[in-house]
């Protein structure tokens, strides 16, 4: 690591460290003689490197987190469609998430025709419906499974309640509606041990095609 510095104004000195394998500046501010917290954040790896910074901002270079639950293989994506809905019918998913770890999931929806989409919390069934697979993002070496269970087309004996807003889908109505899509990047925090719904439902006054996917990382529930 190279120290650099130079005199700004009485008694301020910018002092630059620079990582002796990437030659990232990083800066800091030395005030009559004392050292101050970084310009920007400053981290050093188990091994002695100090991370890589923003060679412009000399910002902390860092990932959103569910970008980090790809990487140690904690995401995943589950979705399926169906072609020629009828109207008036619904494309459920039904998620029975685990006991140990909360899903944080985010939703997109699309439809070649109106429909409404709503997520309901409380679901109870008679009939589980057909397994869906929940794809890890993460395909080095043998990928993680998902501790959660996906079904569509379950037999709902009580929906549960609804926990968003619903979304209305302006996909049109007619032979020739050009469809539309809603997605909400805003994670919702599904509680352990609970059974939820998803629930994209045809208005368009006649068949459409309906999709509907979810992308979920898992957490274990703080202490």
């Amino acid at each position: 690591m190279a120290i650099k510095s130079e005199t700004s104004g009485p008694g301020i000195k910018g002092v630059a460290l620079y990582d002796s394998h990437t030659q990232t500046p990083i800066r800091m501010a030395v005030i009559n003689d004392v050292a101050r917290l970084p310009v920007s954040s400053v981290l050093v790896s188990s091994a002695g490197d100090i991370l890589p910074n923003d060679p412009v901002s000399f910002a902390l270079t860092t990932m959103a987190l569910p970008h980090y639950r790809i990487h140690t293989g904690e995401s995943f994506e589950v979705g399926h469609y169906i072609l020629s809905l009828a109207d008036d019918g619904f494309l459920n998913i039904l998620i029975q998430v685990g006991s140990d770890k909360e899903l944080h999931l985010t939703h997109s929806v699309e439809a070649s025709g109106d429909a409404i989409f709503d997520i309901l919390e409380g679901t109870t069934f008679s009939a589980a419906g057909t397994a869906l697979t929940a794809y890890n993002d993460r395909r080095r070496g043998t990928p993680a499974s998902s501790t959660a269970t996906f079904t569509h087309t379950p037999t709902i004996t009580l929906a549960g309640t609804v926990i968003i807003p619903q979304h209305y889908i302006f996909g049109g109505t007619g032979p020739k509606s050009g469809g539309a899509g809603v997605s909400d990047r805003a994670e919702i925090i599904l509680k352990v041990d609970t059974d939820y719904l998803l629930r994209l439902q045809n208005v368009a006054g006649s068949a459409k095609n309906v999709s509907s996917r979810v992308t979920f990382y898992e957490a274990s529930v703080p202490a």
